[in-house]
Formats: C-alpha cells, structure tokens, sequence
C-alpha cells in the first residue's frame, strides 16, 4: 500500500535497470527511510543523470546496506514507459505525486460469452480481453484482476446479461483476497425485446489486503433452479471493472 511524505530525494549512483540503491538525502531533503517503513511503497520520480531521462510510478522501499527502490510498476517513462537503463552518474530519485500516479488507474475486462452459468453450482466468470487496463492487472489466465500491492482502496463494478429462460434465483457476486463482497445487486430489467436481462452488481470502497498471495479479484454467478444459462448478447455487455484508488 502506498505511502506518502514531504521532501524526501535522494542520489543514487545505480546503472541499468534494476532496483535502484539509495546513496543519501539531497541537502535540504529527506531519506525515504525516515518518512516511509520498510517494505513499504512509495510514488516515485527518477531523473538521469543524463539531464534528459525520467520515469515515474511506484516503487518499494527495503531496508539494508543500501536501501533500495524496487521499481515494480514503471506508469511513464521517456524509454517508452519502461523502466530506464541507467546511464553512469549521480542520479535522483524523489518521492513525488503526479498525474500518473494520482489520476485514474484501473481495468475494464469483457467477460466471455463462453460462460454457461451452471445450476446450483458457483461458476468463476471468465475474463476475455481487455477494453482498458493501466497496470496490467488482467490476468486471463486465471480469470481474475491482480490488485497491484501499491493500492490501498478500490471499486468494483460488474455487469452480466443472462438469458431469462432459466428458472430460480440468480445472484452474482465476487471474491477478494479470500472474503466474499456483494455490493449492491441491481436487476436492470428485460434488455431489447428478447428474453435477456441485465444484472449488475456495485461495490463500495473496499479495502486493499496487505497479504500479496490473496491480491486478486475474481467474479461469480450462480443459478439456484432450471438449466444451465448462457451469457448473452455480446462481450461488450458483459465485464469486470476495477478503479483503483490510492
């Protein structure tokens, strides 16, 4: 979870990409490790030495013999948003908010249509592709969002259309870091003139898990009675929104 101070900047003599190893405050400055705990993650801005380069995002802090900023999330950057190739010289880096790091971050994922809501059993929604995503936080692999470890709070919402032939109770919800969260499940009513209906399901603020194992996201549906349903309409009806907030 990201943590925030005042006039901390420090050198840092490091080269290539990696973490970067921290060589003491700027005069007038502040050392990370006086205002942020260890293993802790910070909003960050390194400048090159070269005068010309820079890059910015969130990095974690570890305690040792140096100190080190693990540059985990590049958001920007003038190497084409990665993570620079540190040139020889004294560079510095400096814990900073900026657009990149207080504007909006998050995913929007499309759901498959291949998603046959079973009867009776809790069907895992799959994710089929992306439709934004600023962290890379999508994983369609495992049908699931990775809340990336920087992020303190977040927001969910998620839509389904879900064919209306089937009988009995349907429900959809989602699963974050181990807890079941519900929302607000609204029924949007009967879409165009067939026999579909929308359900949508809100969050409120929700709070980030320290624990990285269980920092994922992932979306349910169930239906109690009848056969098993399809998703319907198209994928853009269909998805998974998450807006991350710090």
């Amino acid at each position: 979870m990201a943590e925030y101070a005042s006039r901390v900047k420090e050198t840092t003599s490091t080269t290539g990409t990696g973490a970067i190893e921290l060589a003491g405050a700027v005069t007038d400055y502040r050392t990370f490790r006086s205002q942020v705990g260890n293993g802790k993650w910070v909003p960050y801005t390194l400048f090159d030495a070269n005068g010309t380069d820079w890059e910015t995002g969130f990095a974690k802090l570890t305690y040792g013999t140096p100190d080190t900023l693990t540059r985990t999330y590049v958001l920007e950057s003038t190497n084409a948003d990665a993570a620079l190739n540190l040139s020889a010289g004294s560079h510095t880096v400096l814990l900073s908010v900026n657009p990149a790091t207080v504007g909006y971050r998050g995913a929007l994922a499309n759901i498959s249509l291949a998603s046959n809501i079973a009867t009776a059993t809790d069907t895992l929604l799959n994710l089929w592709s992306a439709e934004h995503d600023t962290d890379n936080i999508i994983d369609t692999t495992n049908n699931r969002l990775n809340i990336p470890d920087w992020c303190n709070r977040f927001r969910v919402t998620a839509q389904i259309v879900w064919n209306e032939n089937g009988a009995g109770l349907r429900k959809l919800w989602g699963t974050y870091a181990d807890q079941i969260w519900t929302g607000q499940s609204i029924d949007q009513g009967v879409i165009s003139t067939s026999n579909r209906r929308i359900f949508r399901i809100e969050s409120g603020v929700l709070a980030a898990d320290s624990d990285e194992l269980t920092h994922y996201l992932k979306l349910y549906a169930r239906q109690e009675t009848g056969s098993a349903q399809p998703l319907d309409e198209t994928e853009d009806y269909n998805w998974l929104q998450v807006e991350l907030l710090q």
